[in-house]
């Protein structure tokens, strides 16, 4: 598995058992979150601050489907 896989991976995780340490350890320090039209936030402590929003369901279930890199890698 790639390194950039495996960052995915390991976010995805975290949003699945809701742990802001994890989810936080993949992103930089100038991340930024964009919905068009609704919604955009600069920084990891801005991105913390909205992990866990309104609306926000639990445990979502979250799918990650893999396909095959240009190089023919499957994992």
């Amino acid at each position: 598995m790639t390194q950039n896989k495996r960052t995915v991976a390991t976010y995805m995780e975290g949003f699945r058992t809701t742990d802001r340490p994890t989810i936080l350890s993949c992103l930089s320090d100038d991340v930024e979150w964009v919905l068009p039209g609704a919604f955009h936030i600069r920084g990891k402590d801005a991105f913390n601050a909205h992990i866990v929003d309104d609306g926000f369901a639990a445990r979502p279930e979250i799918v990650v489907k893999s396909s095959p890199s240009r190089s023919g890698e499957e994992s």
